[in-house]
């Protein structure tokens, strides 16, 4: 363990454990990836597995990618996404995935599930990401 004063900046500490935020990025993306290669072969999954973690692991990969653009464009390494956008994304997210496609497109379903799937995946990506950035304005 680090010293308190020595401690990365981009470490956040959970329950004594150190975990670096900037890896939980490529490795949501391996495990979605994974979990969709698995669906696509056949691969008999646990039904949450299956049907509910990849819209879990949705939330955090689409805020930290308009985090990424948003830093990129105001050339802020340290930005961070307000609150009401975050919460606007995964309401939008919700709404097109739960509600409208389901409407227009046979192979999406409306499932209350993947809605709590998805506000769970935007509480984590707070957690994930709620130290040591400054505002986006």
């Amino acid at each position: 363990m680090w010293p308190l004063k020595n401690k990365p900046s981009n470490a956040i500490k959970i329950k004594g454990a150190i975990l670096l935020k900037g890896w939980y990025f490529p490795f949501f993306v391996s495990l979605a990836t994974f979990i969709y290669i698995l669906q696509q072969v056949g691969y008999p999954l646990p039904q949450m597995v299956n049907n509910h973690l990849n819209d879990f692991l949705c939330m955090p990969l689409v805020l930290k990618t308009i985090q990424k653009a948003a830093s990129y464009i105001k050339s802020c390494d340290k930005i961070t996404l307000p609150l009401p956008a975050q919460v606007i994304v995964t309401v939008l997210f919700c709404f097109y995935f739960e509600w409208y496609l389901p409407k227009i497109e046979f192979r999406y379903t409306a499932d209350w599930l993947d809605v709590v799937a998805y506000f769970l995946g935007f509480v984590l990506f707070n957690l994930l990401e709620r130290r040591g950035r400054c505002n986006f304005t």
